[in-house]
């Protein structure tokens, strides 16, 4: 946050921006909120760009992130009372927001209801295989949604991006 507000107090628009998140989505701490903003809960950092002012955030950006925000934000009370690592399980109810084949009504009812059942994550991969659990429990077998394996797989596509970046 000491970087988001020196940045902001120096005017730059796009730190006011990501501020006035931090102030509204309090709950989620700032590290958590730049990854939902920029929608990369499959690696990748942008907190050496938060930290020497080159943090940028788009309107789609925002507009994207506001709306999974609020999601979490219905969640927060449910989410903040498991054990573990809160933060592993606010990034990964982001990531399961935007997953093919989830249905957000029901990622939603089912985090409500079975959040007792939830092993408290240690690290992201394990909150991710936790949220897919909650999400399928109950569920039939052919309406399942793999979000740890989605996870993977775009993990994995931006690996094989940068490289290919790199090779260039």
């Amino acid at each position: 946050m000491d970087y988001i507000n020196f940045y902001a107090s120096q005017g730059n628009s796009d730190y006011i921006i990501l501020q006035e998140l931090a102030v509204k989505y309090q709950f989620i701490p700032p590290t958590t909120l730049i990854s939902v903003i920029k929608t990369v809960a499959t690696g990748g950092s942008y907190l050496g760009q938060v930290k020497t002012g080159k943090f940028t955030i788009t309107t789609k950006e925002h507009d994207r992130a506001v709306k999974k925000l609020d999601f979490l934000s219905d969640l927060s009370i449910y989410i903040l009372g498991v054990p573990g690592r809160p933060t592993a399980l606010f990034s990964s109810i982001a990531f399961a927001f935007d997953c093919p084949g989830i249905d957000r009504g029901r990622l939603s009812r089912q985090i409500k209801n079975y959040i007792g059942i939830i092993t408290p994550p240690a690290n992201l991969d394990m909150a991710l295989k936790e949220v897919e659990r909650i999400y399928n429990y109950r569920n039939l077998r052919e309406d399942y949604v793999y979000i740890y394996t989605e996870y993977k797989k775009q993990a994995s596509q931006r690996i094989a991006h940068g490289i290919k970046k790199e090779e260039q």
